[in-house]
């Protein structure tokens, strides 16, 4: 995906019914501004590294469980 500047601005995204067994999107990265991702039935074995670079991340939907991440990261 080309880096055309609108990423930092996504608040939200549902990947839900993504198969993401194999891969998960890199460019997820950039979206800098997310604070919520639902990952329902996307075939996810662990938190994608990826998922680490997004800051002001403060929840994530997947396997039916609502998480929370502390605002206060280290």
């Amino acid at each position: 995906m080309a880096n055309t500047g609108v990423l930092p601005f996504v608040r939200g995204v549902d990947f839900s019914d993504n198969d993401f067994s194999t891969k998960f999107p890199a460019s997820v990265r950039f979206m800098t501004g997310t604070q919520w991702l639902k990952l329902n039935r996307t075939n996810l074995s662990q938190i994608p590294e990826e998922l680490g670079k997004l800051q002001k991340l403060v929840k994530y939907h997947q396997f039916d469980f609502l998480f929370y991440f502390n605002s206060a990261r280290g």
